[in-house]
């Protein structure tokens, strides 16, 4: 990434429930080292604290999810943001001595990976907010159509065990609005779709929208009802 002057570099290693965080000076001297709990209040105080000893770029490991407050604060508070991704975090660690994993370890990798590496760093924008919140939509979707699929096949399983036929027949429409599913809660069982034969399915509003030719899957099922 194209990197300005910067001078305080702070590399937050995020957690569930806190972070730590490293700040440091251009020659890498250590401005602070701490525990960060996973609190707005405390972390737009750090950063405040940061801001008097010049313009301030903060580095997460991980954007979304657990590191999402700490980038969202720090947006706010006019901060660049950027991301180490992991793989090339744990690649530079190595280069580190010891091989402890800690927070604290962790941190000062990032700060200091941001102050003599900085084109290992992807930098987080408003653009990336815009992705981020489309990518979220993308997931709702997902899981919208991933619950439909579900209920669809909890609906088909309960058909085939008390009414095979009727099964067969409307099934194949269940991924589109069918009347039939409306009269669920008044017809509990075969016998009780078996009164609704010639011209009463065309009374249904649903159905009428659908409409029931002679070929209709709402007409086939009530040929399907009464043919047992």
């Amino acid at each position: 990434m194209s990197e300005p002057i910067y001078d305080v570099r702070c590399g937050i290693d995020v957690g569930k429930t806190s972070h730590y965080a490293v700040a440091l000076a251009p020659d890498g001297q250590r401005l602070c080292g701490t525990d960060l709990p996973q609190d707005e209040s405390r972390i737009r105080c750090l950063l405040e604290d940061l801001a008097r000893h010049g313009r301030v770029l903060v580095v997460v490991d991980q954007p979304r999810n657990i590191g999402a407050l700490p980038v969202a604060v720090a947006r706010e508070c006019g901060v660049d943001i950027a991301y180490l991704p992991g793989l090339r975090m744990r690649r530079i660690a190595d280069l580190y001595p010891g091989r402890s994993k800690t927070d604290a370890r962790d941190a000062f990798v990032i700060a200091d990976a941001a102050r003599t590496l900085p084109d290992t760093l992807l930098r987080i924008d408003a653009q990336n907010s815009v992705v981020e919140g489309l990518r979220l939509l993308a997931g709702f979707d997902a899981d919208l159509a991933s619950e439909e699929n579900r209920l669809v096949n909890r609906i088909r399983s309960v058909l085939l065990c008390v009414h095979p036929a009727l099964e067969r027949t409307i099934c194949r429409q269940m991924h589109r609005p069918v009347g039939a599913l409306d009269y669920s809660p008044s017809s509990a069982a075969p016998k009780g779709l078996q009164p609704l034969h010639g011209r009463s399915w065309m009374r249904v509003p649903v159905l009428s929208r659908l409409g029931c030719g002679r070929r209709s899957p709402m007409r086939l099922a009530m040929r399907s009802v009464n043919s047992r």
